[in-house]
């Protein structure tokens, strides 16, 4: 194939990885001096699909995660709804090669489903590939696909491409107050101090009074209240927060989650910004950009902010500092070694396709961030312009609304764990939640406090539409959420009791009908878990609530603690999964009879998987049928909306 066929590197990413892993193939295109476009699928369906001459060579580079119930990212979603449409010719991609990789987790239903789509979709309309279809699985480490799918990439671009030179334009700069005097070879990053310094403290970015409200423009919410969900003596401290989203325009639903953008923590900025020996440049405000033509497409955006900032604030609120580091990283961290040792080192850890052992015990066991590597390995001194290109940006955590709008129209509840650990041999250092530690702490200043004063965090919703609450409150559901799977079932039980209380029917929550209160009490069950009963049942005093006999939602309500003694002695304890089996009957009635819906909240790697095979169980001790049968039932219940799941992996 001609060198001038056009070549596309482009990408479909939910978290960001996606999009990393995407640029990294299209700086190799670069580097190989291949001319290519670098895009989101959106872009290119938008852009550079209605140029595309019928039957016209193209090559096609695409790198996709998968989010949601198997669906394709939002930046990606126009593109696949474009391709999928039945009244597409059958030759729409004649003339195009192409190769997918796909990034899962198969802790969670359809793995690589997205990626899997979009492959198939590509042939089936004419497309022809070049290169076999990757599934890199998060649960085991991406980079153990990735490193591999990537090497046969370069050899088969090799093969489509021979290689021609082609001059690096670079853009030249008198200014005279760079933070270094050059930029390293290979980096396009140009850090200027700009006039002024700031005097106002480290603060949350500003952002856009103005809705609409999302990743890219976050609403500050002020935090209203907080309190613990634990007591003294639980294993885990679990936070319940409450926040003001008042004059926000954010309309959610029960199911809904929100991300919240965290602070990083101000003492590991502190050190970082020392090793990288800029800490006297902390408060000087900043200027951030591209130095080099060719690689303006993979500019950090994140670098471009709309306000001056200083150095210290970009680390803080800007910057993923605490990310663990992708093979990619180390291997530009190992050009930075000055010591023979620490280079070897690093280049052996930035194969993990060769030594998946040593990466996986010294990088990923170890949640190994900058700041690790270059405590570990004191030779390696990267400049700030090269860490401000390799470090990706903050990520947003997601956490389940616990309330109703119809309860609570101006604020948001939700509850989470606040994650610490400590990492196996041979480091065992302590690690915190980013998210967590930070949330907690302004909780802590918030709940301390006598005076009254503003603590806001950064927010935008995040809607769920496949988890959602049927529309007639007489429709059952049961809810498996042990732990803080709990949190969004609080939030279906306010809605389903204030839209009985409201005598609203559900069908049209706008008009004001006559709604029956009879209690019934096979509508709404709960399958909740957790330790002990006396430290860590989360909203203890809600769920009771919704238990008794006055409130018409009348809950069942089974509690499996997992750590709690008989008489004195632990018996082993018992779990969601052991009362699902004891309310088999129960639970085949709501589904088969009654067109119930069963929803699961929780942790993806033990409790879903386990809850799935119960399910099977069930299925098949009541109809005898093989595990393909019972695996048909579930697919109908899920295909019909019935069977939803919000779960996540720790």
């Amino acid at each position: 194939m001609e060198a001038r066929t056009p070549l596309n590197v482009l990408f479909a990413s939910a978290s960001g990885n996606a999009e990393s892993i995407a640029k990294r193939i299209y700086e190799i295109c670069q580097s190989k001096k291949y001319t290519a476009e670098f895009m989101d699928l959106n872009n290119f369906k938008d852009k550079e699909l209605p140029k595309r001459k019928a039957g016209s060579a193209l090559n096609m580079i695409i790198v996709c995660s998968t989010t949601g119930n198997g669906d394709v990212p939002e930046n990606g979603d126009k593109f696949f709804r474009f391709i999928k449409r039945a009244s597409q010719p059958k030759d729409l991609f004649d003339g195009v090669r192409y190769g997918v990789l796909g990034l899962g987790d198969t802790n969670y239903d359809k793995f690589c489903n997205a990626s899997k789509l979009i492959d198939r979709r590509l042939s089936e309309l004419g497309g022809q590939r070049f290169c076999t279809h990757g599934a890199a699985d998060d649960a085991t480490g991406l980079e153990e696909v990735v490193e591999p799918w990537i090497d046969q990439l370069k050899s088969h671009l090799d093969e489509l491409y021979p290689t021609t030179a082609a001059p690096v334009t670079r853009k030249h700069s008198s200014h005279q107050d760079d933070v270094a005097n050059f930029a390293p070879a290979g980096c396009y990053v140009k850090v200027t101090l700009t006039d002024g310094e700031s005097h106002e403290g480290h603060k949350l970015p500003k952002t856009n009074n103005q809705g609409p409200f999302d990743i890219k423009n976050p609403f500050n919410a002020k935090v209203i209240t907080a309190r613990y969900l634990t007591q003294s003596g639980s294993e885990k401290q679990v936070l319940h927060m409450e926040l003001d989203i008042s004059g926000s325009g954010i309309d959610y639903s029960p199911g809904d989650a929100i991300g919240i953008i965290p602070q990083n923590d101000e003492d590991s900025v502190k050190t970082l910004l020392q090793t990288l020996k800029v800490y006297e440049q902390k408060d000087q405000l900043i200027k951030c950009e591209c130095i080099d033509d060719q690689k303006e497409e993979l500019f950090p955006r994140h670098l471009q902010q709309d306000e001056p900032i200083t150095l210290f604030d970009l680390f803080l609120n800007v910057l993923d500092i605490e990310g663990t580091l992708s093979p990619n990283t180390l291997r530009m961290l190992a050009e930075c070694c000055t010591e023979k040792n620490d280079r070897h080192d690093l280049t052996v850890l930035s194969l993990p396709h060769v030594n998946a052992g040593a990466y996986r015990v010294k990088i990923s066991q170890q949640h190994a961030s900058l700041c690790d590597i270059l405590k570990l390995y004191p030779s390696c001194q990267p400049s700030l312009q090269q860490v401000l290109q390799w470090l990706q940006p903050i990520k947003p955590r997601y956490y389940s609304i616990s309330c109703s709008p119809l309860r609570h129209p101006n604020s948001i509840h939700i509850a989470f764990t606040i994650v610490e650990w400590e990492t196996p041999p041979p480091q065992r250092s302590k690690k915190y939640g980013v998210c967590t530690r930070w949330l907690n702490r302004k909780a802590k200043k918030l709940m301390m406090s006598e005076d009254q004063f503003d603590v806001n965090i950064r927010i935008f919703l995040k809607s769920t539409p496949e988890f959602r609450l049927p529309q007639s409150t007489n429709t059952p559901i049961i809810m498996v959420g042990p732990g803080t799977g709990v949190a969004p079932f609080r939030g279906f039980l306010q809605h389903r009791e204030s839209v009985m209380y409201a005598s609203v029917d559900s069908d049209n929550l706008g008009n004001t009908s006559t709604l029956r209160l009879e209690s019934n009490d096979q509508c709404n069950w709960l399958f909740y878990g957790c330790r002990r009963r006396d430290v860590d049942f989360l909203y203890r005093q809600d769920l009771r609530h919704f238990e008794a006999p006055n409130s018409p939602v009348c809950l069942n309500l089974l509690v499996a603690t997992s750590r709690e003694g008989n008489n004195g002695l632990w018996y082993g304890g018992s779990y969601v999964q052991d009362y699902m089996k004891e309310h088999a009957n129960t639970i085949l009635d709501v589904m088969n009879r009654k067109a119930g819906y069963l929803y699961v909240c929780g942790d993806a790697y033990g409790m879903a998987k386990d809850v799935h095979r119960v399910l099977m169980g069930i299925i098949q001790e009541d109809s005898g049928c093989d595990k393909e049968s019972a695996q048909a039932v579930i697919d109908r219940w899920e295909a019909e909306g019935r069977y939803q799941k919000d779960v996540w992996s720790s």
